[in-house]
């Protein structure tokens, strides 16, 4: 592989978040950018790196079983690293001009420790959504036919779900760049021009990322067709930022509203969200 792909390959960027946070109208939006390139989400510390997870906890026990017993753990990170480059390989070598890997699953915020071990050179946005926003997402894809396998169908339920993956992102173990959903709903531009400094890739002023962020909407790249590499989603996946924003304020009734802000008030209040919703950034 030639050095340039070998270099991007190993110095990703990766996009967590709880579900139905803008994990797709975020990455969406970045692939108007020429210059960075990826897919679909590969779910991959889930399904392949969990292998290294069981490789230790497999170590710790008083009876040796598992992989254990013909790895060792070193030439286990070389073969998952091999198979991450494996992996994406093809969507670089399919753009010569691509400077950066973008990986979106949600889920990976569980998974960062693995990643740490297996890319260490990756760094992370993670973007947080409202609780309660999230919540209401959550419980109506429980209804739609592509969210009825996974999403949860209990309030309580998609409150574990948020806290865990925010909980896990916050604590990160790689170099992570917090995003707002309602702040890139509400100042995109702003908020590019932070995750592009972050990156230490400067901001192409003609690229349609940044046209797109300068206008007064992103509607155009909520999850409504094919970019660069990435497949259309089902229709109803995603809406317009402005109005999804504060949909959660009418779709969930009083009392979740409440007991959706009193168990995750703890997480929400020092990232800047109060009873009403996100406080405008100083």
């Amino acid at each position: 592989m030639p050095s340039p792909a070998s270099d991007i390959l190993e110095r990703p960027l990766l996009i967590v978040g709880a579900p139905r946070s803008g994990t797709t109208w975020l990455m969406r939006t970045l692939l108007q950018d020429r210059r960075l390139v990826g897919g679909q989400e590969s779910h991959f510390f889930r399904l392949l790196g969990s292998s290294l997870q069981a490789f230790d906890r497999q170590l710790a026990r008083p009876r040796q079983t598992g992989l254990g017993c013909y790895w060792r753990r070193e030439e286990l990170v070389v073969e998952l690293r091999r198979l991450w480059r494996k992996t994406f390989e093809p969507l670089v070598v399919a753009r010569p001009d691509a400077q950066l890997l973008v990986e979106k699953t949600p889920d990976h915020a569980l998974w960062l420790d693995v990643a740490k071990d297996i890319i260490p050179e990756a760094r992370v946005i993670h973007i947080v959504r409202d609780s309660r926003a999230v919540v209401a997402s959550l419980l109506e894809a429980s209804r739609r036919p592509w969210g009825r396998v996974w999403a949860p169908k209990s309030r309580q339920a998609a409150v574990t779900i948020w806290r865990s993956h925010v909980s896990a992102a916050l604590n990160s173990p790689l170099p992570v760049h917090l995003v707002r959903y309602e702040d890139l709903v509400d100042d995109a531009p702003t908020v590019l021009a932070g995750i592009y400094a972050f990156l230490d890739l400067p901001q192409d002023p003609a690229s349609s990322a940044t046209a797109a962020a300068s206008g007064t909407s992103l509607d155009a790249y909520v999850a409504s067709g094919d970019v660069g590499d990435l497949r259309p989603e089902p229709e109803g996946f995603g809406r317009s930022g402005e109005e999804a924003r504060d949909a959660w304020k009418t779709s969930l009734g009083a009392w979740d509203r409440w007991r959706v802000w009193a168990d995750t008030r703890d997480v929400l209040e020092p990232l800047g969200y109060g009873p009403r919703g996100a406080r405008p950034r100083r």
